[in-house]
């Protein structure tokens, strides 16, 4: 990694750092003075509009352009600034942010960058609308009084964060590998967890928004201070409608979808072909997402145009892949385009018998309910482990449920083990994993001078980890990799709704019995380096120290986020926790900044041999309960039953 000087990296803080709502202003009376080219004269920039992206391309050529032209990596910099100070004025402020943070994000690992937080670049942005309603009497304009109870969730800042700069890596200038496959299973992996957190907070199923020429049911206002950056318009009322001639072109474009779809236009030539499978999946996703793997077709940037069609409804947060998450019908919009990618899907044949399955055992039964219950599986609150260090932990579990201890079952209880200093500690198991809300407090001077300070909830847990006893079979010394799965229990047989929790490679000695360990805190999902509460944020620059920064790495899931709400009723939710071990198809170890599972590794080949989401990717094959029939018939899979209660 080239170091840059503090006076630059200073200089990079500053500029998105900068009060952005004057600049929009001001390009905004330019225009209405007619002192804008026509084809620059945008209200509202979004990396969704193809047009757009075209106009980002150029930019982004230039910088690439005079970054090359210089002698050194701080020059070079110095002079990409310049550039883009030059063109403020000239070009809309947001497309040449979007355009700049592309570029710097492109040469990360180059450079010693730190960005500002969400909450300094865009604070407006990131206000909590129930807050702004209730300090401003806003009447919100909501299709439904109980979808404002998912508006802690949708409007988590650091949520947000991640979505905004998710598109900022994974951008249409820069190729990435595997990058349609990754739009379309990032967004699946969000679903899934949009959907069991309303399951949680007691919310009716999510709809699909499929045909725009139905009025959008549900509105949006997400308050006054959101208006105050100069980017949305003042809401969107319910039954809002789509302007006609996008929703004709939508539902064109759809029904070109389906019929190529059930022409076989995408499908892979060998269905059981996983590097097949992967690649039709690729040209697929990447064609609705407009990625450099899609192919040209009428329909491609499909979903993109998608969120610019419902945010020309008064300029709405849709547009803004930072904001477009706090909108209910972002979440029905990617519902509709997940249907596609399942109708897709469809075509491929459910899971066969599974054949390379590795030579490893986890040990199982089935409860009273017919569902898989392994013993291996073992979980405990980490604050509930005396003395705990996160690198003990494969001493820990040794010492507490492996050796001598291997035959013994561990229910919900207090136990002991011998700490390296040879004392006896005590930790204690757990069958019940408990989530909370917590108040955090931002404040912010608005780019009218006036002083704002805000309260906002937001979901956290308790910090847990895993204890997987793992035999390997072989005669062999074995790497493995191992798969962690929940789903709400009564949905434990639709694939869809599995949420990856974590994936990463563990080794072992021929013929072993291991008891495995993993915090929650390196789960492969979250975000490195793992931010624990959402407030803890650089609120001014400070001078580059180290060579990782929480600040300088923005890909991946809020850690407070990993586990779902839970219910706040009786015992709390079951969930079935899964683990399935595979051989070892992890390339490389979990990079220590971003999300291995979200993200991949910068520059290279996205780090899993197997399709994303691998097992369920998609549906298993036979019987009435296909696949937690499959998880008792093979030795490599195993589950048991999870609550989680919010208290």
């Amino acid at each position: 990694m080239s170091e840059i000087n503090p006076e630059l990296a200073k200089r990079i803080w500053d500029i998105f750092a900068g009060i952005k709502p004057v600049l929009r202003r001001e390009f905004k009376d330019k225009i209405k003075a007619n002192e804008i080219a026509p084809e620059q004269a945008i209200t509202q920039f979004s990396p969704f509009n193809r047009e757009h992206q075209q106009l980002a391309a150029s930019v982004i050529a230039d910088f690439e352009k005079v970054f090359a032209a210089q002698p050194d990596t701080t020059a070079a910099i110095s002079k990409v600034l310049d550039e883009f100070e030059n063109k403020i004025g000239r070009q809309h402020p947001d497309l040449l942010y979007y355009s700049l943070e592309v570029f710097l994000s492109h040469h990360n690992d180059d450079l010693d960058i730190i960005l500002p937080s969400i909450f300094i670049r865009e604070p407006e942005s990131v206000q909590p609308s129930s807050d702004s309603a209730a300090k401003f009497h806003l009447q919100l304009a909501v299709g439904s009084a109980e979808e404002t109870m998912m508006d802690y969730w949708r409007e988590d800042p650091l949520l947000n964060e991640h979505h905004g700069h998710w598109h900022i890596v994974y951008n249409n200038q820069y190729t990435k590998n595997r990058q349609g496959e990754m739009f379309y299973f990032m967004h699946r992996q969000m679903l899934a967890r949009y959907m069991a957190e309303r399951y949680g907070v007691g919310i009716d199923e999510l709809t699909p928004f499929s045909d725009m020429h139905v009025p959008i049911e549900v509105g949006y206002t997400a308050g006054p201070d959101i208006r105050l950056s100069e980017r949305y318009g003042t809401g969107r009322p319910v039954n809002a409608p789509v302007k006609e001639e996008y929703a004709d072109t939508q539902t064109q474009w759809r029904l070109m979808i389906e019929e190529d779809i059930n022409k076989g236009k995408y499908d892979p030539k060998d269905p059981y072909d996983m590097a097949a499978e992967i690649a039709a999946m690729d040209k697929f996703a990447g064609t609705i997402e407009s990625s450099p793997a899609g192919i040209q077709a009428p329909y491609n940037n499909y979903h993109g145009y998608g969120h610019g069609f419902i945010a020309s409804v008064n300029n709405g947060v849709m547009g803004v892949p930072e904001t477009a998450l706090r909108d209910v019908i972002f979440w029905k919009w990617h519902l509709h385009i997940d249907d596609l990618f399942e109708q897709w899907m469809s075509r491929l044949k459910p899971h066969p018998v599974f054949k390379d399955i590795p030579p490893v055992k986890i040990r199982k039964s089935v409860d009273a309910t017919g569902t898989p219950d392994s013993a291996d599986l073992i979980i405990c609150k980490t604050n509930e482990i005396e003395d705990y260090h996160i690198e003990d932990g494969a001493l820990i579990g040794q010492s507490a449920f492996g050796a001598n201890l291997w035959d013994e079952t561990f229910p919900q209880g207090s136990y002991h083990y011998q700490a390296s200093d040879g004392k006896v500690k005590n930790i204690a198991t757990t069958g019940t994993l408990n989530t909370f809300t917590r108040t955090a407090t931002m404040e912010y001077v608005t780019s009218k001078g006036e002083k704002r300070t805000y309260n906002y909830t937001y979901l956290a847990h308790d910090p847990f980890c895993y204890f997987i006893r793992l035999e390997n079979t072989s005669l062999q010394a074995m790497q493995y990799t191992v798969r962690l799965f929940i789903v709400p229990k009564e949905w434990s047989e639709n694939n869809r709704k599995w949420i990856e929790m974590d994936k990463f490679l563990v080794d072992m000695a021929p013929s072993s019995r291991q008891v495995i360990f993993r915090a929650d805190t390196q789960s492969s999902v979250v975000k490195k380096p793992v931010v624990l509460n959402p407030d803890e944020y650089d609120k001014e620059f400070t001078p580059v120290e180290m060579e990782l920064d929480a600040q300088r790495c923005k890909c991946g899931w809020p850690y407070h986020l990993l586990l779902p709400f839970g219910s706040d009723k009786g015992d709390g939710m079951a969930y079935q926790l899964m683990v399935m071990i595979t051989g070892n198809d992890l390339v490389g170890r979990q990079p220590d900044c971003g999300s291995l599972s979200f993200c991949g590794t910068k520059d290279k080949m996205y780090p899993d041999k197997r399709p994303m989401g691998y097992p369920f990717n998609r549906p298993f094959a036979g019987g009435k309960m296909p696949i937690n029939q499959a998880i008792i018939d093979h030795a490599h899979m195993a589950a048991r039953t999870l609550f989680i209660k919010h208290i």
